[in-house]
């Protein structure tokens, strides 16, 4: 494909080396003096989620706590205890007598199971080992999680019950656990009925809290040590998405919509892909910029801005944006094709007679 590019000046008085955009053969390429970065056009891919272990051990000199197929086990020297925890399901610390017929008589109908499923999430502080326990029902999904502690230092083994997390804890990590440590306790993000928000394990009190964030969750991904982005849903349709910060909690609402948004990476500083009937918007969630682009545009970032071209095959546009005012700083088109003129047509040059 013939090729124009188009470097745009960066700022009135910059000195810095203009910049180009050029693309072909499905690469585009950014130029800066002597620096050339190549980018490919395609889209970026998910990242696939890392799945539990299919054993967990944690230990102390001869103490033993262990996860896999027969459940949990907890060994002292020659003392062992192996449990599926199935005796949690009918417990009066957990659930109401009410809620106990229940879940004892969905489980004669073959609806739930009461032996524990697996583990979803597991922190070692200090001497204790906690873990977040999953059960599920007949069809596998989750209805119930509890928070439980085996210490590695008590004479006998044994297992402590913390408590019931109101709700069901979210998958909020590209690995497989949901128990986040920070400096309030262990953590983790929570669906419930009506509401979603954190459940705070207090290491010291050993005592569960629930800390409500909004009505109705979409998704929660965690994006650094101290920060998640979350994306919900408000009682009169629209969607919300912030960030929370993991050690307090604190959420903020950056950017509301009555179509749909996304986050593009998890690098900073965070761009939101907001599309709606209008079409489909970039925003800035550090300055506030914001700038419309085609509905059919791929988008990456690189490390000299923002790249966006349309459409996402064969591209006829791309653009090179400054990151933080979302501004063009280069441009390819492709040149346009020049057909030669035509040639005429050959005539027999006999007259007629």
């Amino acid at each position: 494909m013939a090729l124009i590019a188009l470097g745009l000046a960066q700022g009135a008085g910059s000195t810095a080396q203009p910049i180009q955009l050029q693309y072909a053969n499905g690469v585009f390429r950014i130029v800066s003096g002597s620096e050339t970065t190549r980018i490919s056009a395609q889209t970026s891919t998910e990242t696939e989620t890392a799945r539990q272990p299919e054993k967990l051990l944690f230990r102390r000199d001869d103490a033993f706590v262990v996860w896999d197929a027969r459940g949990l086990s907890v060994r002292k020297g020659d003392e062992v205890i192996t449990t599926g925890l199935e005796y949690l399901t009918l417990s009066p610390k957990l659930f109401s007598e009410e809620e106990i017929t229940l879940n004892f008589g969905l489980y004669f109908l073959g609806r739930r199971d009461l032996r524990a499923a697996e583990v979803v999430g597991s922190k070692r502080v200090g001497n204790s080992v906690y873990l977040l326990v999953e059960w599920t029902d007949f069809v596998g999904d989750p209805w119930l999680h509890v928070v439980v502690e085996a210490d590695l230092t008590t004479p006998k083994p044994d297992v402590n019950v913390i408590g019931k997390i109101p709700g069901i804890a979210l998958d909020v990590t590209d690995d497989w656990d949901r128990l986040l440590l920070t400096p309030r306790g262990l953590v983790s993000f929570v669906s419930g009925s009506g509401s979603w928000g954190r459940s705070v394990l207090d290491l010291k009190a050993k005592t569960l809290t629930f800390e409500k964030l909004g009505e109705q969750v979409v998704e929660v991904r965690k994006r650094s040590d101290n920060l998640a982005h979350y994306k919900s849903r408000t009682t009169y349709g629209s969607l919300v998405m912030g960030q929370v910060s993991l050690a307090s909690g604190n959420a903020l609402p950056l950017i509301e919509t009555k179509g749909n948004v996304r986050l593009l990476d998890s690098e900073t500083p965070w761009i939101f892909v907001e599309a709606d009937q209008r079409g489909r918007d970039l925003h800035n969630a550090d300055t506030g910029a914001e700038r419309m682009i085609p509905a059919d545009a791929g988008i990456m970032r690189t490390p000299k801005g923002l790249l966006v071209w349309s459409p996402q095959k064969n591209p006829t546009l791309a653009e090179l944006l400054e990151m933080n005012r979302l501004e063009v700083i280069a441009r390819w088109t492709p040149k346009a094709e020049v057909k030669p003129p035509a040639k005429p047509k050959k005539t027999s040059g006999r007259g007629r007679g």
